[in-house]
């Protein structure tokens, strides 16, 4: 690392520690709301590869199994997902929360850099982005997807380089991967809109088509280094489709609030935003979705940027506009969200709002070039003695930003961790044992949290009605408390013994002893890429009655399900090729590449 990048990354250390500090008051403390569930999509596969050794690919502990790799929330392909693998889902995401404020802060920090800003300017940019209330109130509703809003300045800054050299695409490409891998659907869809329109944008300004061009470039290789991800996700949302009817909206009397109510840590209380938000300003969710608190000094600069730098830099002034008017839904001057809403992938969507976070970005950099313009004004009137001045000016106003930020969007993260944790006891052997139960504390009448799948999960028990945001087909499972339970194996047509000889997400064993030919049946969905190993022989697996089943006859001992998809072995293949064709042309030219040439 460059000595000139190690203070700006020290910074960044310390604001996102000094930032997120209520985080780390209560270090063992459970999440509320969605954290029950996105913290269960990082605990499953943690287990799956510490305790059985195998890639997560299936998830037999929620609403009768279910996809883990394929499903859009599963995130254990992010390369920060060790810190879960090594601290647990607990401390380990509070940790990632604080890893990618760091991530988010230097790389908004080093894109400022690259587009001409100072450092204060810099630095300004970098905190109205990452300490806006966008990512504290998304945290701390437990969308750990957002993580990836991280690595929005980083894919920005290397698709901006790649107009002098192709080869810096591949960095692009890298950390768009690091968006899709850490299972934010959210941030990657909202950010697909955001930069394409940019780049149609930039090619009409520059009259080049490097701009569209990288972007293929960028959205193709980024489906190549993903596809062991994005080909089974793809797989599963066509066989269960979510499409969403969506006409909510904000108004200009919410979006003030959005960016100037210095209430944004009340307003997330989810048993306080109902009686508030909800009743007086007409919201259909609940405050973490439109939150994105800034103040009144960035808004300033920004009108001070668009006006100054209209010229070179309207792409990215139109592509935040039009953002804003996505955002707006229903309510905008024009609903651009129900044309978009129309399209593939969108049409699974609901919350418009959840565009701010592009404009957030936009305002971001115009706002560091607000700052910038006042040295640019003082220079020309008091030539260079007001140099000393301006730079006490930008500190101070940059710090002055700093600062209520951290007052006004910090304390929401004490909303975060209000849980103490919740013991229960493991079971030996798993079963399905719960249809729906609720295990975290009320406050009143108001529940803390929206599942309870996590600690059903720690049981080693299975629950039928877990949340779900994707609508899948759910087969005849049974618990444990129902009269027809018949265990977790069990046969049909037929009689004899039958027991579970080792059980794993991926792999049930199982030994059967009958006298005539009937249907050996699993008690969990059937999906496609279940598979059933006998004497050596390997065939597809059966559904009856929407379980994995398969037929056995007497000669049968022991019968394997093993679920190992196609779309899994082909997404691994393209992106292992993808990876061998980027070592080998770094091999032979010391440069790293995304399917583009280096300029000479």
């Amino acid at each position: 690392m460059k000595k000139c990048l190690f203070s700006p990354l020290a910074i960044c250390i310390g604001v996102s520690l000094l930032f997120a500090f209520p985080i780390i008051e209560n270090i063992s403390f459970w999440g509320q709301m969605d954290w029950d569930q996105f913290s269960f999509w990082n605990a499953v596969p943690r287990e799956t590869i510490l305790r059985y050794r195998q890639f997560p690919l299936w998830n037999p502990y929620v609403n009768g199994g279910n996809v883990l790799l394929a499903h859009p929330h599963s995130p254990f392909l992010s390369p920060f997902y060790g810190f879960v693998l090594f601290f647990g889902p607990i401390i380990g995401l509070k940790l990632e929360i604080i890893v990618h404020l760091i991530i988010g802060l230097m790389g908004m920090f080093l894109l400022a850099q690259f587009m001409k800003l100072d450092k204060a300017s810099s630095y300004l940019a970098s905190f109205i982005f990452m300490l806006s209330s966008v990512y504290a109130l998304h945290i701390t509703e437990g969308h750990t997807g957002w993580f990836a809003m991280a690595f929005v300045p980083w894919t920005f800054l290397y698709y901006l380089k790649s107009f002098r050299d192709n080869n810096k695409i591949f960095w692009s490409i890298v950390f768009f991967g690091f968006m899709l891998l850490a299972g934010s659907v959210d941030v990657v869809t909202v950010y697909i809109i955001f930069l394409s329109i940019y780049a149609i944008l930039k090619t009409a300004q520059l009259r080049r088509v490097e701009p569209l061009k990288n972007l293929g470039i960028l959205f193709i290789g980024t489906f190549f280094l993903c596809a062991v991800k994005v080909i089974p996700m793809m797989e599963f949302l066509w066989k269960f489709p979510r499409v969403t009817v969506e006409h909510s909206g904000i108004g200009l009397e919410v979006l003030y609030e959005m960016f100037l109510g210095r209430e944004q840590a009340l307003l997330d209380i989810d048993w306080l935003s109902f009686g508030k938000t909800h009743s007086s300003m007409d919201l259909e969710y609940q405050w973490h979705e439109y939150g994105a608190y800034i103040g009144y000094a960035p808004l300033v600069l920004l009108f001070c940027g668009i006006i100054v730098e209209f010229k070179r830099r309207w792409p990215l002034i139109v592509a935040g506009f039009i953002c804003l008017l996505i955002a707006l839904g229903s309510k905008s001057p024009v609903n651009l969200w129900e044309i978009l809403h129309t399209f593939p992938v969108y049409d699974s969507l609901h919350v418009p709002s959840r565009f701010i976070l592009a404009v957030i970005f936009s305002i971001s950099i115009l706002s560091g070039f607000g700052l910038l313009i006042f040295k640019k004004v003082l220079i020309k009137i008091f030539k260079k003695s007001s140099i000393s001045w301006y730079k006490w000016f930008s500190i101070l106003l940059t710090s002055f930003v700093f600062f209520d930020l951290c007052l006004v969007n910090s304390s929401i993260f004490k909303n975060a961790f209000i849980v103490q944790p919740i013991i229960v006891e493991k079971n030996t052997h798993f079963s399905s044992r719960y249809k729906d139960v609720y295990l975290y504390p009320k406050v009143g009448i108001y529940v803390t949290s929206h599942s309870s799948i996590l600690p059903i999960f720690l049981s080693n028990s299975g629950i039928l009605e877990g949340n779900e945001v994707i609508n899948i087909k759910r087969g005849d499972v049974k618990i444990t408390s129902d009269p027809n339970y018949q265990g977790e194996v069990y046969l049909l047509d037929t009689q004899g013994d039958v027991f579970i000889k080792q059980f794993s997400p991926n792999k049930v064993i199982v030994n059967i002893e009958i006298e005539k030919p009937g249907v050996l049946v699993m008690n969990q969905n059937y999906y496609n890429g279940w598979k059933v190993k006998k004497n050596g022989n390997i065939t597809k697996a059966k559904a009856v009655r929407g379980l994995i089943s398969t037929p056995v006859l007497p000669g049968d001992c022991s019968v394997e399900f093993f679920y190992m998809p196609f779309s899994f072995l082909l997404g691994l293949f393209l992106t292992l090729v993808f990876l061998l064709f980027n070592f080998i042309y770094f091999l032979r030219t010391r440069k790293w590449v995304g399917f583009g040439k280096s300029d000479k």
